[in-house]
């Protein structure tokens, strides 16, 4: 589960770093890819998510927390790659 989610971090920030995202834009995109892992994994799970987590907002949660300084260091890395030199 954590790997899928670094790996996301990884990917949505290399996207949002790429097509210019700033600010609330790039953040917005991070939470849209978490929650798209976040479904991805529920129906991993085939929605009995009790079954493999304590609860449903585990998922999502733990998710993005562990992937949040990934994110952000993909994402200025690449915007500073694409936009800046």
């Amino acid at each position: 589960k954590y790997n899928s989610f670094q790996f996301l971090a990884i990917v949505s920030g290399v996207v949002c770093g790429v097509l210019g995202y700033t600010d609330l834009k790039g953040v917005a995109a991070f939470l849209a890819f978490n929650c798209v892992i976040g479904a991805a994994v529920a129906l991993k799970c085939k929605f009995s998510v009790n079954t493999y987590f304590i609860s449903w907002d585990k998922i999502l949660v733990d998710g993005a927390s562990s992937g949040l300084g990934t994110f952000i260091l993909c994402w200025t890395l690449f915007y500073n790659i694409c936009h800046l030199f």
